[in-house]
């Protein structure tokens, strides 16, 4: 499927592609141009000190650009037995109970996909990020770009993970890399957006802050007069 076909699918009312399909291509369209960089770096005098390195990202760019794309039709396989659960009767207890079991196992696969989907986006992020640093200067901003792509593939990919399992409310959230948090340990600013948008529910999220006092802070305390608001209170 060429991409003006898949936009012409995507903007119609099939069940696939949806919103799994449209990060997977967005996903590997930001890794294809970490790769361009690459590209437009190779066999440049001014970077022979890593040509060694930029040949082995070459093809580990193009290795992951395929597996992304690949997670457009992993996506829309793992979507279709929850779309065809929907379908399913519930006009009787016996009927509503079949359905619950068909839609608990249907949800737990479409979970799958965007999962795996977030963990090669990953990749394809720290990938960037070392194309960033060895690439031309002359494309950084494609590089800045990819991961921008990256970044948000890996948002929507988590927003279907959590839709799909239904598990939109977080009571606790502990935030580090390396050690436990002192005195910091707070998501970005994207992401607290994110988390308050999964769910209402989520301003009173307890946040960790520091791992040996126990230190805590709600997520509204640090999203105040936050936009979205005004439509959940609406809603």
């Amino acid at each position: 499927m060429d991409m003006k076909d898949f936009l012409n699918v995507l903007a119609s009312k099939e069940p696939v592609p949806g919103g799994g399909g449209a990060c997977g291509y967005v996903a590997a369209v930001g890794m294809a141009l970490g790769n361009m960089v690459l590209s437009l770096t190779t066999g440049k005098k001014k970077y022979a000190e890593y040509q060694e390195e930029i040949e082995e990202l070459i093809v580990k760019a193009g290795d992951i650009t395929n597996r992304l794309y690949e997670c457009m039709d992993k996506d829309a396989k793992a979507f279709k037995p929850l779309s065809e659960a929907y379908g399913l009767p519930k006009d009787t207890e016996e009927q509503l109970e079949h359905r619950n079991k068909v839609m608990e196992n249907a949800l737990l696969i479409a979970s799958e996909a965007p999962l795996s989907m977030m963990e090669l986006i990953v990749e394809a992020i720290k990938l960037i990020d070392r194309i960033s640093v060895i690439g031309s200067r002359l494309a950084i901003s494609d590089a800045g770009v990819g991961v921008q792509m990256c970044k948000a593939a890996h948002n929507g990919a988590s927003l279907n993970m959590y839709i799909n399992t239904g598990k939109t409310k977080i009571k606790r959230l502990i935030v580090f890399r390396d050690n436990p948090p002192h005195n910091g340990g707070m998501p970005c600013g994207a992401c607290r957006e994110f988390l308050m948008q999964l769910d209402k529910a989520n301003k009173n999220m307890e946040i960790l802050t520091d791992y040996e006092t126990r230190t805590t802070i709600k997520l509204s305390e640090v999203l105040p007069n936050w936009w979205g608001n005004k439509r959940y209170d609406n809603n």
